[in-house]
């Protein structure tokens, strides 16, 4: 599973970490 790419992603996306 890659989870932590998609957070990651989502992260950068929103700047929600």
């Amino acid at each position: 599973f890659i989870t932590l790419l998609l957070r990651k992603f989502i992260c950068s996306i929103t700047k929600k970490c």
